[in-house]
């Protein structure tokens, strides 16, 4: 098998990517499986009989951040200081409107909630997802062309290592300083480099059929559901070696699904503010798990097919809540932050042609 690119896909990846709609409801369906798996944690935290739903349902639906980082990763990050403006300005937005509707509807907000919220737009509110895709974005120009020019034995070991130290570490520690719960930029980094590493080396896997892939997810989800039950956790965090490969198997699924949407591709625009709505800890989080409490007051007394149905409706019927909002607040919030990142990005190049040119004239890059 020659692991080697084809010239012909060289040029694929060096044009501008363009989305295709079945990455696009992959995002759709990640999405609504992070909404789902919150909603299982809500009903753990509120019913004994949650934790056997809890076990079942995690190790399928743990996949969902990996995904997001596979996408990335497939694509390529396109790293630019408008971009990561573009995505604090999109946050700080979101948090605006959650804080004059949390005050509108009588939350207890604290002062100190609310400035961090404005002052520190992705930190504060609990978007860890979102520290990690920034640091991505930071680092893109250094890690982009490196993972381009890597050979495929050298980017193999690397992603080996990355699984040792990254995943099995979580393993014998959750909160191992290499990367604590799978929830850390080593995380992304590990998983955004295995996306780019499955679409370079595309011979490895494309003979591999859907179905098999499928099955895949299911098995290594299951496996992950029987080691949550017998030990703990931390078989069912993002990092799991099972979790990790379950996740490729259902991404490189959904890349041999070929089809043209304009509405996936639309609303997949949204799901940022999905996110954003949905996990802020601002309001959206106390208002979701009162709602969560009394939606899940009565389930007890069902069987677990019973729940199992009870609850999938349920996560149905908040992603659906939550992508209205997205949908009437996302438009309007991207195109107010576009406009003040391309206002902010020209004065940030008119800085850089300054520094550049201080550079050039003492020398500086030549030491």
């Amino acid at each position: 098998m020659n692991l080697s690119i084809t010239k012909a896909t060289a040029n694929a990846l060096a044009q501008k990517s363009t989305r295709a709609s079945n990455l696009e409801a992959l995002r759709i369906v990640a999405m609504f499986m992070i909404v789902a798996y919150h909603f299982a944690i809500t009903y753990h935290e509120h019913s004994l009989a949650g934790y056997s739903f809890l076990v079942f349902t995690a190790p399928f639906l743990h996949v969902s951040n990996n995904l997001f980082f596979l996408i990335s990763g497939w694509f390529l990050i396109k790293s630019s200081f408008k971009a990561a403006l573009h995505l604090v300005l999109i946050c700080l937005f979101f948090n605006i409107i959650l804080i004059i509707v949390g005050l509108a509807l009588g939350w207890n907000i604290t002062f100190s909630e609310i400035w961090k919220g404005i002052c520190f737009p992705i930190t504060a509110p609990d978007y860890w997802f979102l520290k990690v895709y920034l640091v991505l974005i930071i680092l893109a120009p250094i890690l982009n062309p490196s993972l381009k020019k890597i050979d495929f034995r050298t980017y193999t070991f690397v992603l080996i290592g990355l699984l040792i130290t990254c995943g099995v570490s979580t393993m014998v520690d959750r909160d191992s300083h290499a990367n604590p719960m799978g929830m850390s930029s080593m995380q992304g980094i590990w998983v955004y480099m295995t996306g780019y590493w499955l679409r370079r080396f595309k011979p490895v896997w494309e003979k591999i059929s859907g179905t098999f892939l499928l099955l895949g997810y299911l098995a290594l989800s299951t496996i992950g559901a029987v080691l949550f039950l017998i030990f703990d956790s931390r078989w069912e965090l993002n990092s799991s070696p099972f979790v990790y490969f379950a996740s490729i198997a259902f991404f490189l699924y959904f890349t041999k699904l070929s089809f043209n949407s304009r509405l996936v591709n639309s609303f997949a625009v949204c799901i940022i503010g999905v996110y954003l709505v949905h996990t802020s800890s601002l309001i959206a989080y106390d208002l979701k798990a009162d709602i969560e409490e009394f939606y899940l007051a009565n389930i007890d007394y069902l069987s677990l097919g019973g729940k199992i149905l009870y609850v999938t409706a349920g996560s149905a019927l908040f992603f659906i809540i939550f992508c209205t909002l997205s949908v009437i607040l996302t438009p309007g919030i991207k195109r107010l932050s576009d406009n003040l990142s391309t206002r902010c990005d020209q004065y940030w190049q008119r800085l850089k042609l300054r520094l550049n040119a201080y550079v050039d004239k003492h020398g500086l890059d030549k030491l």
